[in-house]
Formats: C-alpha cells, structure tokens, sequence
C-alpha cells in the first residue's frame, strides 16, 4: 500500500486527492517546509488544514519522523521539505511513498545578525558572506548554492502561512 505525503519544491500545483488523507503528520507548526509551506499551498486550494484535518507534530519535530509515520501507517500523509525525501532513500524503499504535490516556495536559509554585534563586525560578516561564489567549498557543505540580501516583504509569504500581518515596509 502507498503512502502519501506532500514536500516543499518548487514546482506547479496539481489537484489534490483530498479522500486519501484525513491524519497527517507535520514537522511542527512553525516549520516552514514541514507545516507552513503545505498549510499555504492547501489554504490556496480552499483546504483549511488545521480545520479539516487532524495533525500530528513530529517526535522531535525531525523530518525523517514524520516519513516514518507515513511508512510505517501511523498517519494518511505528511508534510516534509524536499531535501528530507533524499535522506530518507537509505532507510525507506522509494516504491513505498507517493508524492503528492509540490507546494509553496518560502524564502529559507535566513542568516540574521544580532542588534548587539558592533557595526564594524555586522559589515565584515555580511561582505564575507556575499563574496561567497558558486563552488565555494563552505557553500557546498551546506547544500547552498547563495546567500543574496533579502528583502523584509519576501517573507509575507511566510507570514500569511503562519496567520501573520504582512510587512508593513513599503
């Protein structure tokens, strides 16, 4: 028997087969790619997630434990970002999962920087960072292909996901 789950991609949404799920495991409720990426794509197709379903946080809000629960039947679907599916090949057959849809894009990999750093050091950290190019060994380690400066109204989505006013910079 297959077991559904949605992940966090970038890609287009399909139709969803709503009668195939009614539990669903989640990473935590503020997980951007385990929860609220999800919750956004289905709130965009008029499914009120926390309304309509009954969701389960993970142990220790982990990735891998919300696919255990899938595999494993504990739950109808789960919600997980793309980067755990490839993790999770060495301990569950691939044959065993379905992928639902992809969802919602949210801006990830924020690097914020304390109010209390000195300016000198805020400015030798974030031009350390931006001079980081394609290849570069540090960026390869963490799977990153950039780091750009974001903007504060790139992460209303975000906040729309978590229930939150929008930014209120123009």
């Amino acid at each position: 028997m297959q077991r559904y789950y949605y992940h966090q991609c970038k890609q287009s949404v399909a139709h969803t087969e709503r009668s195939k799920w009614e539990k669903i495991s989640i990473v935590g409720y503020t997980s951007a790619g385990g929860f609220l990426s999800q919750k956004l794509t289905l709130l965009e197709h008029g499914i009120d997630i926390e309304r309509d379903c009954i969701l389960e946080e993970s142990p220790e809000n982990k990735q891998e434990n919300v696919i255990f629960s899938v595999y494993t039947g504990d739950v109808d679907a789960g919600f997980v970002r793309e980067s755990a599916l490839n993790k999770a090949e060495s301990f569950v057959p691939a044959s065993a999962l379905k992928v639902m849809e992809g969802t919602a894009w949210l801006p990830n990999w924020a690097l914020s920087i304390s109010k209390n750093m000195p300016q000198e050091d805020r400015v030798k950290l974030t031009q350390a960072i931006k001079e980081l190019q394609a290849g570069n060994s540090v960026l390869e380690a963490l799977k990153i292909k950039e780091f750009r400066l974001a903007h504060d109204e790139e992460y209303d989505v975000v906040r729309k996901a978590a229930g939150l006013e929008a930014s209120m910079t123009e």
